[in-house]
């Protein structure tokens, strides 16, 4: 039983680690909380470890007051009390809207103005569930015509597309431009591009923690300082992907794109507070019954393919890795690693049900 429990323990400790949190003892109390909640979401909630450090979590937001609750309640806890709320602010409408679309419930008691609050916050979540397929003219806007980085920040060099289907079970694909603005291609002239995978291995929604990647605009920002917890991440150093600021977004966007809503997701993302969203390889096993193999679903972040399968040995974080670097006229090295910079955008192209490839771009006139 003993050695049992080490395994049980051991296999939830893994499943936490993919998503990349700072060490639990350096997680102030709704960090800790933050914690919980993604093991919560993920089935992977190790109880002992969450009661040991119930006497820390204090003076919480009242949305993480809520989830401890609804924590406690899942458990059985007979004596959580139902959470009475009479006033809101907007932001913890929003979080208390999108795990409520999510949960079907929490374990609270919303007072008539409340509940106006949270209507209004999931009325506008789900406004922006409507996918709309997108034309040619948008995709070529966006990648041809988004405005040039150094009006929004010198620092930012590079730009990194990533076009995905809106059922994330299938593969999404990577394109990159350069310092100079131009689209980065292969010695024979051929468009660079590499598969990658932004889907939920808990099929969460995108305004969740765990959720799959949300569509929008993010800054790449350095990385991690190491290639730690491997079992997760793979062998390289993963980026570092960070929200735009609240109100910014739009200086990075065609005028095409500005009255549209794909981009949105991302900014609900953030004022959610999702956080530790990565681009990284895997150390995980790939299942080979599932549409997006070689690649592996994570908590969030975007995973390219890592390991060998079929005698064909995948290293693809090494290639986005140096593919940054020498678009940012850096030599590829570990020391230049750091100095990566530069703007993701995600995008949904259309609904089918298969993998994003060279060709689909070219339906796009991306070429």
């Amino acid at each position: 039983m003993k050695y049992l429990l080490i395994a049980i323990l051991t296999t939830l400790s893994v499943y936490a680690n993919d998503v990349d949190f700072p060490e639990f003892s350096q997680l102030d109390a709704d960090g800790k909380v933050e914690y919980f909640w993604s093991q919560h979401l993920s089935h992977q909630l190790d109880p002992i470890h969450f009661q040991s450090n119930l006497a820390h979590l204090k003076e919480l937001s009242i949305t993480n007051q809520l989830r401890v609750r609804t924590i406690l309640d899942e458990l059985g806890y007979k004596n959580a009390p139902l959470m009475e709320v009479n006033e809101l602010s907007e932001k913890n409408a929003l979080k208390i809207a999108s795990e409520w679309l999510y949960l079907g419930k929490m374990n609270v008691s919303l007072s008539a103005k409340a509940k106006k609050q949270v209507s209004k916050a999931s009325n506008y979540i789900k406004s922006l569930q409507n996918f709309r397929v997108k034309s040619e003219d948008e995709i070529y806007d966006l990648v041809h015509n988004s405005p040039d980085l150094s009006t929004y920040n010198g620092d930012y060099l590079v730009k990194l597309f990533m076009f995905c289907r809106h059922d994330r079970n299938y593969p999404c694909r990577f394109i990159l431009k350069d310092r100079h603005d131009q689209l980065v291609r292969n010695a024979d002239g051929t468009l660079w591009s590499l598969p990658s995978l932004a889907q939920s291995a808990r099929g969460l929604p995108y305004y969740i923690t765990n959720g799959y990647t949300p569509s929008g605009v993010h800054t790449m920002d350095s990385v991690m300082p190491a290639a730690n917890r491997q079992d997760a991440f793979g062998k390289f150093r993963r980026v570092i992907l960070n929200w735009m600021p609240k109100g910014r977004t739009r200086e990075l966007l065609p005028n095409s794109a500005l009255n549209k809503k794909w981009w949105k997701e991302a900014s609900l993302a953030r004022d959610n507070d999702r956080k530790y969203l990565r681009i990284h390889g895997t150390g995980r096993t790939a299942n080979r019954a599932r549409t997006y193999f070689p690649h592996v679903p994570t908590s969030g972040c975007i995973s390219t393919r890592e390991g060998k399968y079929d005698s064909v040995v995948y290293k693809d974080q090494r290639k986005i890795l140096d593919a940054l670097m020498k678009a940012q006229d850096l030599l590829p090295s570990y020391q230049n690693e750091t100095s990566i910079k530069g703007v993701l955008y995600v995008i949904e192209l259309d609904d089918k049900k298969e993998k994003v490839t060279l060709k689909t771009l070219e339906q796009f006139g991306i070429k």
